[in-house]
């Protein structure tokens, strides 16, 4: 029986992604002979889960015992070659500051020298006895001489401070840089050691699955609109996986699995408690007076919107309640932190379109497409990229649609189509009874400044009551549909070109004196 110490190298050949976590299959072999070995096993992140490491082994072998080791020492912020480098870069500042401080002395000792011969050629001359007019020109010469000597001497001396001064401050950042370079820094190493016991001399494969955080994925969609031949619409619905890994491990040539799956979440039911209701009687104000209130309502189908506690900030996977597996291929994960997208599902999906207004929330008109959602797996909840052909028309957020589902989803704003809305309101309180009356009247503009013929649905509320005493009447709506239940009249119509259409949609409100209309 041996026991010896051997190095794996391992790479990592499968990653789960979960919405905060990623499970790794990392792969090596060892040459082993009969009997106990301890193996090993590098390229392991810092921030493993300890309690997840799971090691496996082949047929003929067995994994005793294993742990996760974590050391940290210092190491210098660049490599070998990078510190000679600076170091030499730091030699040449200092070589070319040393030759720039001895031609500023050599400069300024012959500008000391010129100084002194100009003083005593004015003292000398000074002295000479007075003479003809015409005698004074070789000494004029002469201290012009010494003059033009001084100022190019000064030129020199200038010049050879300011590249002293250049080559000063090259020094100072090259001896930063070196120090900086010299600093030691943290370095965190982990690895896995394990005991395996081995039957006979083979080669033996040794697997081991982990979880790691500071990896996830978000599901991303990209809608395209097409049009065939034969006037046949379809939604081409291409769904990516948008992955992050920080991890710090080298993720090459790696079979993407992307699960919405949670595994840190508690699995057990929550327990209910007992909830008291507690009545109390009316006051007599509130025996007399009813007040009404509009209050908005969401129509929600399956999928439904945004709840009261909706957050702006990053959101989970939805998967509908049942947890679902896609594949991604193989592919390249880095560990910069930076998104990558990899597609995981692409389908089409046939839809009808046309176009819609709604003059109270837009003075747009938009391209709306309705089609019930094919294949087996859901369109999960996400941020979605819209396009009609080869045109991208903007953005938005698609909720969880299921299998076989009805959905609708909004391509962009129709080119060429504006709505003006102008409400009107009327009140009449009656003199003896109080009875009141409120009528609003909506007067809808629509225009076509397009060269082609566009039908159009324009979609405007009224409110429903959900008192007997309260009525609403519609009074005017255009031929439109009424949907009492929900509240929306629906008017069709077309719209030629450069045309502009008026559209009064009107209706009362009727109420006792003993409701209060807040309206």
């Amino acid at each position: 029986m041996t026991d010896t110490t051997k190095t794996l190298e391992s790479r990592a050949t499968k990653v789960t992604f979960f919405e905060d976590r990623a499970e790794v299959l990392r792969t090596s072999t060892l040459r082993a002979e009969p009997g106990l070995c301890r193996v090993r096993v590098d390229g392991i992140s810092a921030a493993v889960d300890d309690s997840s490491l799971v090691i496996r082994a082949s047929a003929n072998a067995r994994v005793l015992q294993s742990n996760v080791v974590r050391r940290v020492r210092e190491a210098p912020t660049a490599s070998e070659a990078e510190l000679q480098a600076m170091e030499k870069d730091a030699k040449r500042a200092s070589e070319r500051h040393h030759r720039a401080m001895q031609r500023l002395a050599i400069e300024a000792s012959e500008h000391q020298r010129l100084r002194k011969l100009l003083e005593r050629w004015t003292i000398a001359i000074a002295r000479v006895p007075r003479g003809p007019a015409e005698n004074l020109s070789d000494w004029r010469s002469s201290r012009s001489s010494v003059e033009e000597q001084l100022r190019l001497t000064l030129d020199r001396e200038s010049e050879a401070r300011l590249e002293c001064e250049q080559s000063s401050r090259d020094v100072d950042r090259a001896q930063a840089r070196l120090d900086l370079a010299r600093r030691a820094r943290p370095v965190f190493e982990t690895h896995v050691e394990a005991q395996v016991e081995v039957e006979k001399a083979e080669t033996i494969t040794v697997d081991l699955v982990y979880r790691v955080p500071c990896a996830l994925w978000r599901p991303e969609h990209l809608v395209r609109l097409v049009t065939r031949e034969a006037g046949i619409s379809e939604l081409e619905i291409v769904t990516h996986a948008t992955v992050w890994q920080a991890t710090g491990e080298d993720w090459k040539d790696i079979a993407c699995h992307f699960s919405t799956a949670r595994p840190a979440q508690i699995a057990s039911p929550p327990l209910l408690s007992e909830e008291a209701l507690r009545l109390r009687k009316k006051t007599e104000e509130e025996k007399r007076t009813v007040v009404v209130e509009a209050r908005e309502q969401v129509v929600s189908s399956v999928g439904g919107e945004r709840g009261p506690g909706a957050s702006d900030e990053m959101p989970g996977v939805d998967d509908g309640g049942e947890p679902l597996t896609f594949e991604g291929g193989t592919t390249t994960v880095p560990s910069d932190g930076h998104p990558l997208r990899i597609e995981i599902g692409r389908r089409l999906v046939p839809c009808k379109t046309d176009c819609v207004a709604m003059p109270e929330l837009s003075e747009s008109a938009f391209v709306r497409a309705r089609g019930t959602l094919t294949g087996k797996t859901p369109l999960l909840a996400g941020p979605m990229n819209l396009a009609r052909g080869s045109e991208i028309v903007g953005r938005a957020r698609a909720p969880f649609v299921a299998a076989g589902d009805t959905f609708e989803i909004g391509l962009g704003s129709l080119e060429g189509i504006t709505v003006r809305r102008r409400p009107n309101e009327e009140r009449e309180v009656a003199t003896l009874t109080g009875a009141q009356k409120l009528t609003r009247t909506i007067e809808l503009y629509l225009s076509n400044t397009g060269a082609r013929v566009e039908r159009l649905r324009v979609s405007e509320r009224f409110p429903v009551s959900e008192l007997a005493d309260l009525k609403v009447e519609v009074l005017k709506h255009e031929g439109g549909t009424l949907d009492h239940r929900d509240g929306f009249i629906h008017v069709d119509l077309e719209l030629g070109p450069r045309a502009t259409k008026k559209l009064e949609l009107s209706y009362r409100i009727e109420a006792p004196s003993k409701i209060q209309l807040r309206l």
